[in-house]
């Protein structure tokens, strides 16, 4: 089995629901097009620091020196089953604790997974959960 599905295995093994993994190659100028389209339309409402650093979020490698692969994970973070009628509504994401805690040890569990088994032992990893400008849905 090629080493990047041992990989993704593992990460399923971890709890997320899909894994990834990519160039850390520049995303092209589709998607910063859209992005800056995006940004330029308000969509991104209060959240002006999205408009920051726009060449280090479209550019893996600067986030990380001599970067090669990004390993884009996902989990869902809605409960199963329907709220029933009637029934006050909460977003999925504000049912748990912070997110970024447990999914930062996922990550460190995998980093950790990928230097015990890797071939190369020269390995360095940037592990993000929405604390540095990366763009995540272009990158997945």
């Amino acid at each position: 089995m090629e080493y990047k599905e041992t990989i993704k295995r593992k990460a399923l093994e971890l709890g997320f629901d899909l894994a990834g993994i990519t160039s850390a190659a520049p995303v092209g100028e589709i998607q910063r097009n859209y992005f800056r389209d995006w940004l330029g339309q308000g969509c991104a409402g209060g959240m002006d620091y999205l408009g920051r650093n726009i060449e280090k979020r479209f550019n893996p490698g600067q986030l990380l020196d001599g970067a090669k692969s990004v390993i884009c994970v996902a989990l869902n973070y809605k409960p199963p089953g329907d709220v029933p009628a009637g029934a006050a509504r909460v977003a999925d994401y504000a049912l748990y604790e912070d997110y970024h805690e447990f999914i930062k040890a996922r990550l460190s569990a995998l980093a950790e997974f990928i230097t015990q088994t890797a071939a190369e032992k020269n390995i360095r990893f940037n592990i993000c959960v929405d604390s540095v400008p990366l763009a995540e849905r272009a990158l997945a």
